[in-house]
């Protein structure tokens, strides 16, 4: 008949071989580093989803659903991409928890074991049977370590590395929702898209107009009343500074923000939204400059009568 620390240790070398041959720290970990790099995969998917979106929407698209882009090949395309890393993902996330769960009961069943045979070891008084009642006990310490390591894996994931894209549609609707978001604010000034840009055209036209009008009044004014002359010639450079700065945000934008007008859909009001401030702009420097010379050779005048 057998000692009891022999078959002890015949009974884990066979669980080592089969039941516990799978369960290791470096076999955990190399599971671990499986799933995130499925992870990164589908990461690099959304982004590429995400883009897609973002061509979308500056090719006119402007909804805010998945079934607004349903038509749209390319977004068509980076979704099923999508979809199939996060299953790859997904995948790998229930298989470290099913790794995990098993190590968890193997782990628990060779515990009771281990702390039995230590136990019952404890009474054998015989000195030649303590070395291989150690070593026995050693090895069995080894694989609980072991099916410890791997039962607290799936422990180590943080929370969004478990639960990305669990709920598939939602994280689709998230994904587009926030693109599109994100979409709208394109880096461009408000000035450039509409509505603001259509106001702020209107606002262009009144001041060319105001400008016009104080400078037509001040160059009337002039002989009979230089001072009064120059009172309205201040609106007329007053709303001209205002132009100026206004030209000067359109210029900016025009070249900041060159690669992003040039993509999008509304690419060509835009571009003529900036020429238009700056023809505006010139043509309201001229009608200053008249104005001036007028008005401030009345007054030149009036100081030589007095």
């Amino acid at each position: 008949m057998p000692e009891p620390w022999e078959s002890f240790q015949k009974d884990l070398d066979n669980k080592k071989k089969k039941d516990f041959a799978d369960f290791s720290d470096s076999t955990a970990k190399a599971n671990k580093k499986k799933l995130i790099t499925k992870l990164d995969e589908a990461w690099k998917k959304e982004d590429e989803l995400r883009d897609k979106i973002i061509e979308a929407h500056r090719t006119g698209n402007s909804g805010n659903k998945p079934a607004d882009f349903a038509h749209d090949d390319g977004y068509k395309t980076a979704l099923k991409a999508w979809k199939s890393a996060v299953s790859a993902f997904r995948d790998e996330v229930e298989s470290l928890k099913s790794y995990s769960d098993s190590a968890a009961k193997h782990l628990k069943s060779w515990q009771s074991e281990h702390k039995k045979f230590d136990k019952d070891s404890k009474k054998n008084k015989d000195p030649s049977a303590k070395t291989k009642i150690n070593d026995a006990l050693k090895a069995s310490s080894t694989a609980i370590s072991d099916l410890d390591a791997a039962q607290k894996i799936f422990g180590t994931l943080t929370v969004p590395q478990v639960f990305y894209a669990a709920k598939l549609n939602d994280t689709i609707d998230a994904i587009v929702k926030t693109t599109m978001k994100k979409a709208t604010d394109t880096g461009l000034p408000d000035f450039l898209e509409d509505p603001q840009r259509t106001r702020t055209g209107k606002a262009v036209k009144r001041m060319e107009k105001n400008i016009k009008k104080f400078c037509k009044d001040a160059t009337q004014k002039a002989a009979s009343s230089p001072e009064e002359a120059q009172k309205i010639l201040k609106k007329a450079l007053d709303e001209h500074k205002s132009l100026q700065s206004l030209n000067k945000e359109h210029q900016l934008a025009k070249k900041k923000s060159a690669k992003i007008i040039a993509k999008h859909v509304q690419s060509a009001k835009m571009k003529s939204a900036i020429d238009d401030v700056e023809s505006t702009l010139k043509k309201c420097d001229d009608m200053i400059e008249k104005a001036e010379k007028i008005v401030d050779k009345a007054e030149e005048d009036a100081d030589t009568d007095t």
